[in-house]
């Protein structure tokens, strides 16, 4: 995972959502074409998860504390398929019309647990974003 600036997200289709802070639901993208984030006087971007399929991309975007944070994670085709180390998470979508559900990968650490004798044991790690489900399918 890196940070990067919101100027530096790829132009490129996209499925996800941005959320500005003016707005009361976010914008949905569904293989839409993004060529750049729109930038206004008074409103930024509050929330955003976006996943680009063609490169395996998945861009994060959060603000809170007074700062905006935008992630990027290339996931593998092995991790998105599931696998030991990374799991398939689900989420209901809220304020989405036409999207059911949100699909991220959890990604597990395995660390040593003092309260466990030492033992290693699985904590959750990063939950990576990639794209959503349409409400027919």
């Amino acid at each position: 995972m890196r940070v990067i600036q919101i100027q530096d997200i790829k132009q490129g289709k996209y499925q996800g959502y941005l959320w500005y802070s003016d707005e009361v639901h976010p914008r949905i993208f569904d293989d839409d074409e993004l060529k750049s984030i729109e930038t206004k006087e008074n409103a930024f971007v509050v929330e955003g998860l976006l996943w680009q399929p063609s490169t395996y991309t998945s861009i994060r975007i959060a603000y809170h504390d007074g700062k905006q944070y935008v992630y990027e994670i290339t996931v593998s085709q092995e991790d998105l398929n599931g696998n030991s180390e990374v799991t398939k998470e689900q989420f209901i979508a809220h304020r989405m019309p036409g999207i059911s559900h949100l699909n991220f990968r959890r990604y597990w650490n395995l660390d040593s647990d003092p309260l466990c004798e030492g033992f290693d044991v699985l904590t959750p790690g990063a939950l990576v974003f990639v794209g959503f489900n349409k409400n027919n399918k």
